[in-house]
């Protein structure tokens, strides 16, 4: 059964500072400078240090913010023992308390479950004129591949179904959550005048 982790967040003087919990175990405290997560707005990583620290990354595609632990436990010897810790909260609730935990009649501790894990969702060509045309060159197989890895990675999403745009190698999408309808767009082929820089993006 997946482990379900408790995230606290409490302000104190522009810091924040961050603690977890779980059934088996409770985290030591990681400060971090409350202006350097606002960064996160802009898709960069904010890495924390101190005795433990972390790595923060905003995921534009499903709007979440991936926190990745590693607390540190040391001892006088100069030994330590620690673990990592991966969890992913929504990044709205996040960015709104960071903004209103300063003013004076702001919240000071905020306490949220971390998202649970999901699968991806399944990819279906409804029509497949195009994707045997993107497939057959190489290149562009592997342009492919590497963007619908890397995206499309929308929590609830069950199924995304693609279907031929009237731009070659390029597709009509229509997101799925179970039996309703989300996100339609454009997977494009851009640059295909020149195959090596070319590049697939997403519109909607």
């Amino acid at each position: 059964m997946e482990e379900r982790i408790m995230l606290k967040m409490e302000y104190s003087q522009d810091w924040i500072i961050f603690r977890t919990v779980t059934r088996r175990r409770r985290s030591v405290s990681l400060y971090v400078r409350r202006d350097r997560l606002f960064s996160l707005k802009y898709g960069r990583e904010v890495i924390a240090h101190d005795d433990s620290f972390a790595v923060f990354t905003h995921s534009k595609g499903t709007d979440t913010v991936s926190i990745c632990f590693y607390w540190v436990n040391p001892f006088d010897d100069g030994t330590f023992t620690g673990w990592r810790q991966d969890l992913t909260i929504p990044y709205a609730p996040f960015m709104a308390f960071l903004k209103r935990c300063g003013a004076k009649n702001g919240p000071k501790v905020w306490r949220v479950l971390a998202l649970r894990k999901y699968t991806l969702p399944r990819f279906v060509f409804i029509s497949t004129r195009n994707l045997r045309e993107a497939l057959a060159d190489k290149l562009t197989r592997r342009k492919l591949c590497k963007f619908l890895r890397d995206n499309f990675h929308w929590h609830g999403a069950t199924e995304i179904r693609f279907y031929d745009d009237y731009v070659p190698r390029s597709f009509f999408f229509r997101e799925m959550r179970n039996k309703d309808v989300g996100i339609c767009g454009g997977l494009i082929l851009h640059g295909q005048e020149d195959m090596a820089k070319a590049y697939y993006s997403i519109h909607t």
